[in-house]
Parts: C-alpha cells; sequence; structure tokens
C-alpha cells in the first residue's frame, strides 16, 4: 500500500537543498545525543549514549551520501574545536580512546543507507542493515580503542579484551537497533508519501 522509499537519491553530483537539510539535521542531533551520555562502570572508554541510535536513523532515513555529509560534517566540525563531542572538541580528540567510534559512524551511517536503498520497509531487510552498521562502529571503536590503549599505556591489549568489550556492548546495541527501525519504519514510509508527492 506504500510507495517503495528509494532514498530520494538524484542524478545530480551535489547535494539537493533538502539532503543538506536532512543532513545538517542528523549532524545536530548526534551533537545533542552526544551530551546525553552515561558513563558505563564496566566500560569506561565509551560510555552509554544515543549517537548510534541517531547513527543508524540517518542511514535509514537519509540517501548514502547525505547520511556520509551528516557523519562527516559532525565529525569534522568537532575536530575543528566545537564541543559537539562527549567529552568536548578539537584535534587533541584524536588521542581519546573512544574517537574509532566516530570514525565508525562516518562509516556505518552510509553503509546502512546503501543497503536499504530502494528496499521495502521490512524488519528483516533493515535489521540486517542496522546489525551490519553497528558492526562497523564496533570494529572501528575497538580496534582503535586497542592501538591508543597499546601505544600510549604499559597494559597491553590482547583478543579477549577485544572480544569482551564487543560482547558487553552487545545488548545495548541491540536494544538501540531494535529502536532505530521502530522509529524508522513509519518515518520512511512517510518520506516516501512526502517525495512522490512533489512535482
Amino acid at each position: 500500500p506504500y510507495p517503495r522509499y528509494t532514498g530520494a537519491m538524484t542524478k545530480h553530483t551535489t547535494l539537493t537543498a533538502r539532503e543538506l537539510s536532512l543532513a545538517a539535521l542528523f549532524a545536530a542531533l548526534m551533537a545533542t545525543s552526544a551530551r546525553l551520555s552515561v558513563p558505563l562502570p564496566f566500560y569506561p572508554a565509551a560510555p552509554f549514549s544515543l549517537q548510534t541510535l541517531v547513527v543508524l536513523l540517518a542511514g535509514l532515513l537519509l540517501p548514502p551520501r547525505s547520511a556520509f555529509a551528516a557523519m562527516a560534517t559532525y565529525l569534522l566540525v568537532g575536530l575543528c574545536g566545537l564541543p559537539i563531542f562527549a567529552q568536548g572538541g578539537g584535534l587533541w580528540y584524536v588521542l581519546q580512546p573512544s574517537f574509532g567510534y566516530l570514525v565508525g559512524f562516518v562509516v556505518a551511517a552510509p553503509l546502512v543507507a546503501q543497503m536499504t536503498r530502494g528496499a521495502d520497509p521490512s524488519w528483516h531487510r533493515l535489521a540486517m542493515a542496522c546489525a551490519a552498521g553497528t558492526l562497523a562502529i564496533s570494529v572501528c571503536g575497538i580496534v582503535y580503542l586497542a592501538l591508543v590503549v597499546n601505544i600510549l599505556l604499559p597494559h597491553p591489549f590482547g583478543l579477549r579484551d577485544l572480544a569482551s568489550m564487543f560482547v558487553v556492548t552487545l545488548p545495548l546495541d541491540t536494544v538501540k537497533l531494535a529502536l532505530a527501525i521502530a522509529i524508522a519504519l513509519p518515518l520512511r514510509r512517510r518520506l516516501a508519501r512526502s517525495s512522490h508527492s512533489v512535482p
């Protein structure tokens, strides 16, 4: 009963006004969600926040290039010094153990968008895309954290530590994945209808 959502992709090489607006909106949502973080006693290197949820929503609701633009804008603005990351901002943030997760956001959002582009809004297809995006964030974050810890700190960081970090965040990531799909499904249908109604 609903038109298929294609992510509103066009043949233009530049972002349309609508795509720019949505990218700016999600960049702002990323900055806001970063301030709503809660430290995890079992995983202090990466506090719990709603950023992963926003990343997944960007991938589910935006075309790939808009999703990439939103996350890249957020990352670059933060590195330029604006305190929009969970613990501030500036170039020094590349030394933060959690910086890899920010890189993962830039990878995950367009990945999810590409995997769901032109797809019917079914739980199965969206769940696979969100799982891939979540995995991309975790891999980038955990590998970068391991590199920083092993270089800057005297304590070695082994494969067992990597595996345990992935396992302890899995339940929360699963909740955010399901929540992202539940929010995105009706919004995708609305966006599909609005894009078809534009002359």
